[in-house]
């Protein structure tokens, strides 16, 4: 039924059609609902429209994998309202009814769970073609020109504004309101660094702040960020259990998380089915782990580190798909680092301790240039489907007759050459070896 109310006459008139579509007894019935939703589209574009613009945005599309009847069900009326949508569109468009248009906010997940669970019907010809993607990212810089930075930057300046009156530039916001430096790294990269490149970060970030121990600090200091990031991880995660619940079951999230909380901030499939297997072997995700790691990439749990140039790769920074390769581990998101009870520092010095012992001194090794930089030869070492990184000064060339201006012509990137371990250098993360001719 559709209630409607005409105020200048007093009246309520309810129309209401009852249909059971999955009854053949009401075929007649099923028919006139159809016969009254065309009389209602034809006589929709034979009104005459005003100037005055509409624009009905249907919002909150969301479907839960709790019941997976339900979750169906509503992923189908999800997938049948935006061809609806595009069908009132283009019957606006037909019409000239060229201001007025209904907009549809889905989350990528969502459309994401229809191509997974249900008939898609070519869905992606509607979400591709007219699609308009909420991307904050739009540069790789870390300075406060991010545009993530900026709506921090702006609201402050509105504030200041409201209060004072005064008007100050970017620059002078962020040298009144921001320290350069937090934990010994630029102040815009390490805040970046914990966000998804989404406004909503920004708020929360915010609303973390103003509950933290440091709030009464008239500046944005190391101790009001190291603060906020308690509350901020745990929101965080929270949203993102969310976002989950659009292709997992509550357990199946749970499991997930328990996987995740405490462990390390760095890891291979490998070392996540060694860990399923020996700590958690009941559980019910361990013969989809490739689906789930991607699903967790996508989402933004966890992006993907190169061992080779240190490189990452994170969906909400345009890289779409994580790497599944000996060269890229998985790496949680630094965001969750505080939800999750990751200790950064001790799980990253597990992780190298792990790789010094696969090397030994002493021992040689073929190995591989992957880059050549003034004075040095940076290699990479293939072991048990590993690879390690070195490097070989150029002094510890055996009969050494190359000039540092040679050493990309003698030694081009991909040479395969022997080379003696050393000694492991913790500071660049990298094995000294010499080359041996």
């Amino acid at each position: 039924s559709c209630p409607m109310e005409f105020t200048p006459y007093s009246t309520l008139l309810t129309p209401e059609v009852k249909v059971k579509l999955t009854s053949k007894e009401n075929a007649k019935a099923f028919e006139m609902f159809k016969r009254i939703i065309d009389e209602a589209l034809e006589s929709l574009a034979n009104c005459t429209r005003t100037d005055i613009p509409y624009f009905l945005m249907l919002d909150e599309l969301e479907a839960y994998y709790a019941d997976e009847n339900v979750f169906k069900r509503d992923l189908l009326l999800i997938r049948d309202l935006i061809f609806t949508v595009k069908e009132f569109n283009k019957l606006f468009k037909v019409s000239r009814f060229n201001q007025t248009k209904f907009i549809c906010s889905i989350r990528t997940e969502i459309v994401n769970s229809i191509y997974r669970f249900i008939p898609s019907r070519e869905i992606n010809k509607i979400t591709n073609g007219f699609e308009c993607p909420l991307i904050w990212n739009y540069s790789n810089t870390t300075s406060f020109k991010h545009p993530i930075f900026q709506i921090m930057i702006k609201r402050i300046q509105y504030s200041e504004m409201e209060a004072c009156g005064e008007e100050y530039s970017d620059d002078q916001i962020f040298e009144n309101w921001f320290v350069p430096v937090v934990n010994n790294i630029p102040t815009t990269e390490f805040f970046l660094n914990q966000t998804w490149s989404k406004p909503r970060d920004v708020i929360r970030f915010l609303t973390s702040a103003q509950h933290c121990l440091y709030s009464q600090y008239n500046k944005f200091v190391p101790a009001v960020f190291n603060s906020a990031m308690e509350e901020f991880s745990s929101e965080s995660l929270k949203e993102i259990r969310e976002e989950l619940n659009a292709i997992y079951t509550p357990a199946q999230i749970d499991e997930i998380m328990f996987l995740l909380n405490g462990w390390q901030t760095i890891f291979t499939q490998d070392e996540l089915m060694k860990r399923i297997t020996e700590s958690f072997p009941n559980t019910t995700i361990r013969d989809n782990l490739v689906t789930i790691l991607s699903d967790l990439y996508i989402i933004g749990i966890i992006g993907c580190k190169s061992i080779v140039t240190g490189e990452f790769l994170w969906q909400h920074r345009g890289n779409n798909m994580p790497a599944f390769s000996d060269e890229w581990l998985f790496y949680v998101h630094r965001g969750l680092f505080k939800a999750l009870a990751i200790n950064t520092k001790s799980n990253y010095k597990k992780y190298l301790l792990r790789n010094e012992k696969k090397i030994v001194e002493g021992k040689i090794y073929e190995v591989e240039v992957g880059k050549v930089v003034p004075g040095f030869l940076l290699v990479n070492i293939k072991l048990d489907n590993k690879i390690f990184q070195g490097s070989i000064h150029i002094s510890q060339i055996e009969e050494n007759t190359v000039y540092i201006s040679d050493l990309e012509k003698v030694y081009p990137q991909g040479t395969l050459l022997n080379a003696k371990a050393i000694k492991y250098d913790s500071n660049h993360k990298r094995w000294q070896m010499t080359l041996l001719i």
